[in-house]
């Protein structure tokens, strides 16, 4: 249902616009709209929930004894996941989308796939890293509904899954550059769909490692003071 929504809005908005003015037609628009939106559906994780729940319940302190890395085995667990979903989700209604909407892939190349392949698995990274670190704060405080909520609007508007960051004011898309959002699925859709030159693809997967490097230090720092907590009030 959000797919299809998605095609019948700009299929409604590209019938009253001329396409030149956005930078994308209409069957590159739709591509982009249904990738993102698929892709924001099935990496939707449950890695905060999954914390929280663990915190809230004691059993924290029993994943504490276990030799593997708390942090790893959750990345595990949301790779499996992730993986599931884009084979029996995002994959069957992509390939219904393609006869249903008549989407053309042809103007997809071969060389904006693989870029895109590189930036969307280094966008779930960071995904699994900001999920990681909010699912943390259930160290301190006991529902994380509102935070995760908050979460989730702001990367559903500022990732660029649903619009173009192109369409966004040039201001806005300046000062989210210095953010992670734009980084998960907004430039690797823009390469996927427009192309991507080998220079600017090489910038944006150096930022991609040092946003991820960052977040991982600072999972590191707030775990380390998270578990200490559970140590003082005994799991």
């Amino acid at each position: 249902l959000p797919i299809a929504a998605s095609y019948f809005i700009w299929d409604g908005v590209y019938s009253n616009i001329d396409s030149t003015t956005s930078g994308y037609d209409l069957q590159s628009i739709l591509i982009y709209s249904i990738v993102g939106v698929g892709l924001r559906l099935t990496t939707n994780s449950t890695i905060i929930n999954m914390i929280e729940s663990l915190v809230n319940t004691g059993n924290i302190s029993l994943e504490l004894l276990k030799p593997l890395s708390f942090q790893a085995r959750l990345l595990f667990a949301d790779i499996g996941m992730t993986i599931r979903r884009v084979i029996t989700e995002f994959m069957v209604v992509f390939i219904l989308s393609i006869f249903l909407f008549k989407l053309d892939l042809s103007i997809i190349k071969f060389v904006n796939l693989a870029y895109f392949s590189v930036m969307i698995t280094l966008g779930f990274i960071l995904i699994f890293l900001i999920d990681y670190i909010v699912g943390l704060i259930s160290f301190w405080l006991t529902q994380l509904w509102g935070i995760n909520f908050a979460k989730r609007q702001m990367m559903s508007v500022f990732s660029g899954s649903l619009i173009p960051l192109s369409m966004y004011p040039a201001q806005l898309v300046t000062i989210l550059e210095i953010t992670p959002f734009p980084y998960i699925f907004g430039f690797p859709l823009d390469a996927l769909v427009k192309g991507i030159t080998p220079q600017r693809f090489m910038t944006i997967v150096t930022i991609d490692v040092v946003w991820i490097i960052g977040l991982f230090i600072v999972g590191r720092i707030i775990w380390h003071f998270g578990s200490k907590k559970v140590f003082v009030q005994g799991g």
